[in-house]
């Protein structure tokens, strides 16, 4: 019994010692097995070849692996995931900063001959060419693209015969490099990013004489 392996961990035997350098099995007892009537070793890990010993012994060192592997998946995946929501927020616009639009709108009819403004009740609005601009009238602001961004309504008019101030607001626009606000028909005005900011996200617009 001087040489060969180990039965319970594989490990070479050298010489006549008694006892596993590596795992402190007791070889005695492996010779005491072969003799009728001897006791069996308990551990069933002792009588298995070195081979099979050792592929037992690494089976948990694989199955912690294993949940390495998982577990780095699961992060990978995670991370594929919210990225790609990241990116699809940010195409849509939602991270960009979004601001209401306000704005001034104002008739002015300076001629006495034929009249521009009219009053109604407490309020006034277009007459004559400018009958289009009344409360109610339509604001469209669009992007220098032309995508339309946002629209409202001009608010009730007020002021006086010769001066005649409309409000209107559009809550929840995205910044853009260029913003482009038109009155009904009359043609759109375009403020850039930096005109925007500097205005307090406000248009100053006038028409009439």
């Amino acid at each position: 019994m001087g040489d060969g392996f180990c039965p319970k961990c594989g490990e070479a035997r050298i010489g006549s010692f008694r006892f596993c350098r590596k795992c402190a099995f007791d070889y005695d007892t492996l010779v005491h097995s072969e003799v009728p009537g001897a006791p069996v070793a308990s551990s069933r890990e002792s009588l298995l070849p070195p081979v099979m010993a050792a592929s037992e012994a690494s089976a948990p060192q694989r199955s912690g692996l294993r949940r390495v592997w998982v577990t780095l998946g699961l992060v990978i995946f995670v991370a594929v995931i919210a990225a790609a929501g990241f990116v699809a927020l940010a195409a849509s616009g939602t991270l960009t900063p979004h601001h209401t639009i306000n704005g001034a709108f104002v008739l002015l009819d300076t001629d006495p001959t034929y009249s521009s403004i009219k009053t109604v009740g407490s309020g006034c609005e277009g007459t004559g060419g400018y009958s289009d601009l009344s409360p109610g009238a339509q604001v469209t602001l669009r992007d220098g693209d032309g995508k339309t961004l946002g629209s409202t309504a001009l608010s009730e008019g007020s002021g006086s015969s010769t001066s005649c101030t409309f409000t209107f607001s559009i809550p929840n626009i995205p910044e853009v490099p260029f913003y482009a606000v038109e009155i009904s028909h009359r043609g759109q005005v375009t403020n850039s990013l930096a005109d925007m900011r500097a205005n307090g996200w406000t248009f100053s617009l006038s028409i009439g004489k």
